[in-house]
């Protein structure tokens, strides 16, 4: 990749690293739990080290769901939809591939949720929201999710978070899979 493509790709990610900062005070300074998750999680997805689900993917989708909620003017739970989107990757730091990671988060997320203060019952709906309404449309912060995460992964550099992702789940594809035999 040439200079100039990482000088975008890391402006682009600065970029949206402020901007959600920016809309994040607002949300901080009435719910600090939120905040407080937010710290919980950081050195995961940092200790990690994942090229593609990491602290800068969870702050592009995290400023398109709140694009999304503040533009639509949704009703929805912001408290519940910043927590989902903070940890709908998190079980990525656990699993290292698509199938199974929302499952490997589950526990972490108990944990990081109970720390920061939420209640069981709001510690379900957060979990139920990225593990099972982000596919099924159950809730709307599910929805904006689904949504968010879609948008960024279609967004300025599709390619090459379709390339990141192969090589983080260490799926590139092999020319000795059946699937790659053309006389067949």
């Amino acid at each position: 990749m040439g200079s100039g493509v990482r000088w975008l790709l890391r402006l682009i990610i600065s970029y949206f690293s402020c901007m959600t900062e920016k809309i994040l005070k607002k949300y901080f300074k009435n719910e600090p739990r939120l905040e407080k998750l937010l710290h919980l999680v950081e050195p995961h997805y940092d200790e990690a080290n994942l090229p593609n689900h990491n602290m800068n993917h969870i702050a592009q989708v995290l400023y398109r769901a709140l694009t999304i909620l503040e533009t639509d003017k949704l009703v929805a739970n912001p408290s519940i939809l910043i927590a989902a989107t903070l940890l709908h990757d998190i079980g990525y730091t656990v699993v290292r591939r698509k199938k199974g990671h929302e499952e490997a988060g589950r526990g972490i997320s108990e944990k990081l949720l109970n720390e920061a203060g939420f209640d069981t019952t709001e510690i379900e709906k957060i979990i139920r929201v990225f593990t099972v309404e982000v596919r099924d449309g159950g809730s709307i912060e599910g929805d904006i999710l689904h949504d968010a995460d879609v948008l960024n992964m279609a967004g300025y550099g599709s390619m090459y978070y379709f390339f990141v992702s192969l090589y983080e789940y260490r799926g590139f594809p092999d020319s000795t899979d059946e699937l790659y035999d053309l006389d067949k």
